[in-house]
């Protein structure tokens, strides 16, 4: 669903005119983890690096992520940790300066689990991914959450991708 997802933005999206990147973290060649104890000292993979490159280059940014064990998977948590941090914001004269002002983002997770479980449970994921995009500076960061997918009709499906798409043609 969230490939689904991942298409019908982008299609939206170039409908109106826009330039889209996609950048499929599954298919990308890196280390989730930090294999030394300072990020700044583990080289970035060539597939990282040119992931930093479309952030900074992009006026708006989209993430797609099925929700896992109440959380962001770790392909996207390493992703976060390694390739987005380092260009989100740096410290200035003892404070945080975000880096990516003027850019907005959406927040889409698909999850088997029903809203009330998860916001129950703290809805850790979103806190994550946007808090992470708000302190990089990105306005406005838009959540939506798609719950119980694994009981969703084909109809109902159909109806969250025909959305999807609407929200990639209008972007904020």
């Amino acid at each position: 669903l969230n490939h689904a997802f991942v298409q019908a933005y982008a299609c939206g999206a170039e409908r109106e005119g826009h330039t889209v990147r996609i950048l499929d973290l599954y298919r990308m060649q890196y280390e989730t983890c930090l294999v030394l104890a300072d990020n700044y000292e583990q080289p970035l993979e060539r597939d990282l690096q040119q992931a930093q490159e479309s952030i900074q280059w992009c006026n708006h940014l989209a993430v797609f992520f099925p929700l896992w064990c109440n959380t962001t998977p770790a392909r996207l948590t390493g992703f976060i940790e390694r390739a987005f941090a380092p260009i989100a914001a740096c410290f200035v004269d003892d404070k945080w300066r975000p880096l990516l002002e003027g850019r907005s983002a959406r927040v889409f997770c698909t999850a088997d689990a029903p809203r009330q479980s998860i916001e129950a449970a703290g809805d850790s994921a979103r806190l994550q991914v946007c808090s992470m995009l708000e302190w990089a500076g990105m306005k406005p960061v838009e959540y939506r959450l798609f719950d119980l997918v694994a009981k969703s009709t084909l109809d109902q499906r159909k109806e969250w991708i025909a959305e999807v798409e609407r929200l990639g043609g209008a972007l904020p």
